[in-house]
């Protein structure tokens, strides 16, 4: 047991450390590289190909009931008496006399054969209905798999059109800090010379102040957006995550979005 428990640890940590340099190679992850990952990896999916597998053996085993069965069965016995006495036996040789033989032999042979055959003709349908059911449930474990693998997607691709968003109101937001800084350096240098009032510096300072809080929010979103991903992916949050962020193309934008007819 011992041995067992130490293979078993042995195979664990070789493939946590697999999986761990598999994250370290994949590099920049794109939405598609999410997902696949995601389908691969996750818990509930690979626990709900496991049910499917169990489901396929037992439609196996139901369809397997409709047929005969044959089963053989042997044993076999041998005796050694390597110090046994031995003995005379007297044998009639048909003419009146008798011829007296001395038994030599040590060593004692038994074998049993036996085969079975059975094959049940009717049993009120209930092999037939098993296998009905056998088939329902592993339809039922496909379609299980099949919507979980739908639903993780949508997360996945949810969560990455959002960072997407964040990413870019994060440029735009830090274009508007600047901006808003140099328009109050500006206003700061005609408040010296008498240009401006006072107030009127104090409000670009206000707009300053807003412009640093957007960036911040966006920040703040921008990696809540990342650890909501990396949960859904199961990565630990110490895991470095580097998405790809990708800029549409002028094409891209001025593309009509479709019908919701087409969509759905």
């Amino acid at each position: 047991m011992k041995i067992r428990a130490l293979i078993a640890i042995a195979v664990l940590s070789a493939s946590i450390t697999a999986m761990s340099q598999e994250r370290d190679t994949m590099g920049v992850w794109d939405l598609q590289t999410c997902i696949d990952y995601a389908v691969s990896n996750n818990i509930q999916i690979q626990q709900s190909r496991l049910s499917l597998e169990e489901s396929d053996e037992e439609l196996a085993a139901a369809r397997a009931a409709m047929y005969p069965s044959l089963s053989f069965s042997t044993s076999h016995n041998i005796t050694n008496r390597p110090f046994g006495d031995s003995s005379n036996q007297v044998i009639d040789d048909g003419t009146g006399g008798s011829v007296t033989s001395s038994s030599t032999s040590k060593t004692t042979y038994n074998g049993s054969y036996g085969l079975n055959a059975s094959w049940t003709v009717w049993n009120g349908g209930k092999r037939s209905t098993n296998i009905k059911q056998s088939k329902l449930s592993s339809e039922i474990a496909e379609l299980d798999i099949a919507q979980q693998t739908n639903s993780l997607e949508e997360s996945i691709a949810e969560l990455y059109i959002q960072i997407l968003y964040t990413a870019d109101a994060i440029t735009v937001n830090d274009s508007a800090l600047s901006l808003s800084i140099a328009e109050r350096d500006r206003a700061e240098e005609r408040r010296r010379v008498g240009s401006i009032a006072k107030s009127d510096v104090a409000q670009l300072e206000s707009e300053v102040a807003d412009a640093q809080y957007q960036l911040v929010n966006s920040q703040a979103s921008l990696s809540q957006y990342e650890l909501q991903l990396k949960q859904t992916l199961e990565l630990d949050a110490s895991t470095a995550l580097h998405l790809k962020i990708i800029s549409p193309t002028d094409e891209q934008v001025i593309v009509p979005l479709p019908s919701i007819e087409e969509v759905y």
